[in-house]
């Protein structure tokens, strides 16, 4: 996601037909594994981080969820996955072919209802809590 005025990672707009607002939030990260990561791996904390931060929104009142996605890159290649919400299942491609000890990920976080302080919150809670549940380090890309 480009970054919004003044250079602000997230934004928030009214949506005129619902009278909700549409907010989002997006970073890039650097992960750091205890042990190299298998594609397989990478794909269920992929899966775990997006299943994480819909539930989070969706508990603190967001009506809906516009998109989230993410985007892995590694030593040995890719791996995109999005959702437009659970309901709808969960995308995901890509071409990593050796396991990981480092991964940089860029996260996009849109959300209908919710405010842009929520949406924060529940992406960069989720991915403190999925970092805890798989053992991994998380360091944030400062934007240049």
């Amino acid at each position: 996601m480009a970054h919004g005025d003044k250079g602000k990672p997230f934004h928030e707009t009214p949506h005129e037909e619902e009278g909700l607002s549409i907010s989002g939030y997006g970073s890039t990260f650097v992960l750091r594994f205890s042990r190299p990561f298998s594609l397989d791996e990478i794909k269920v904390l992929a899966a775990d981080l997006i299943k994480s931060i819909e539930g989070t929104l969706m508990r603190s009142g967001a009506k809906g969820i516009g998109h989230i996605k993410i985007h892995i890159r590694g030593r040995s290649g890719y791996l995109r996955a999005d959702t437009i919400g659970s309901k709808y299942g969960i995308y995901m491609d890509g071409t990593i072919s050796e396991p990981e000890g480092s991964l940089q990920m860029t996260i996009n976080t849109i959300a209908l209802g919710s405010s842009k302080e929520d949406v924060h919150r529940a992406t960069r809670g989720s991915l403190e809590d999925t970092a805890k549940r798989f053992n991994f380090m998380v360091d944030e890309v400062k934007p240049q």
